[in-house]
């Protein structure tokens, strides 16, 4: 207010108060309508459902050679009692030197401590069967008894085998061993690459991954990978796209990669039935590709339901056109 104008009346403030709140009931009533799931505005992230438990179970599928490889032992056994340890009847001998009908595991003390951590504990029940990958319990650097374990991981370390999927875990494993036996670095390498198109997943989600750590494969792998992708199981998916990645700055000059590019984007749900965490990587193997991915790239950066995913495909397309 100015010293030239006249005091405003409550009369005349009256009208200005009241317009003053319809502008406000009318601004929250369009932020309403903006997140409102059937609004054409509303967040696309909101309009999905969050991954199920299976797809984010399947997204991290474990590499049992890896496992196998870094244990003393790995072992499907049978718990027979509890005593001051879980007392195993063993079936079958995956890897390692010990070789005997029964085994031991000590697991209280590990358990006591994850209790005093707020984790879940460790429980064996007499007649659960397991896959166990073991390390030998030591003190002071000794080994105590050859019959006495620990498990190598408290998380991973043991796979309890229920009637449904258990055979899909002694298959793999038995498939990851022939691998492991072969004497020759080439044999096994061989046979971990023949494993690539396994249609036990878990075995090939183990050939992919020690594909990708010991820097094997080549463009012949590729329509293996992308068969695997046909799958839609996420942990393959994830497992082809990381070796398509590392693939993708050697590929041959005669082989088309903008079709590879399509190829890889056909079988990614960007409408969000796959997770972030997997769009995302196909945007960086996308990416990995080169100019030739750019037209993918941008129908992502369009199209994808995520605001993030769709940022990651806006930077690869600034990266490659700057490139």
């Amino acid at each position: 207010m100015t010293p030239e104008s006249p005091a405003m009346s409550r009369t005349d403030a009256k009208p200005l108060a009241t317009w003053a709140r319809i502008r406000v009931l009318a601004a929250c009533l369009a932020l309403a309508m903006w997140f409102l799931p059937g609004s054409s505005h509303s967040l696309a992230r909101r309009e999905m459902p969050p991954p199920s438990s299976t797809d984010l179970m399947l997204l991290d599928l474990p590499d049992l050679y890896q496992m196998a490889v870094e244990s003393d032992s790995t072992v499907l056994a049978t718990v027979k009692e509890l005593t001051r340890f879980a007392v195993l009847e063993v079936e079958e001998i995956y890897g390692g030197h010990f070789r005997a009908p029964e085994l031991r595991v000590m697991y209280h003390a590990k358990s006591w401590e994850r209790r005093l951590d707020g984790q879940s504990t460790i429980r064996f029940r007499p007649g659960e069967r397991y896959l166990l990958f073991l390390r030998y319990h030591r003190e002071h650097k000794e080994v105590i008894a050859t019959d006495l374990f620990e498990l190598s991981d408290p998380d991973w370390g043991r796979v309890l085998l229920n009637p449904e999927g258990g055979a899909l875990y002694i298959e793999a494993m038995r498939l990851l061993m022939g691998a492991a036996t072969r004497p020759e670095l080439e044999q096994r390498q061989a046979v971990l690459l023949g494993l690539l198109a396994s249609p036990n997943h878990l075995a090939a989600a183990s050939a992919m991954g020690q594909t990708y750590r010991r820097r094997l494969g080549s463009a012949d792998q590729i329509p293996v990978l992308l068969a695997q992708m046909d799958r839609r199981i996420a942990g393959l998916q994830w497992g082809a796209l990381k070796i398509l990645r590392r693939l993708a700055p050697t590929l041959p000059e005669n082989l088309d990669a903008g079709a590879l590019a399509r190829s890889i984007h056909g079988r990614i749900g960007w409408d969000g039935s796959d997770p972030e965490e997997l769009r995302g990587e196909a945007i960086k193997t996308l990416r990995a590709i080169g100019p030739a991915a750019i037209p993918t790239i941008q129908q992502v950066a369009r199209a994808d339901v995520d605001q993030n995913i769709r940022y990651q495909a806006a930077v690869a397309l600034l990266e490659l056109e700057g490139s």
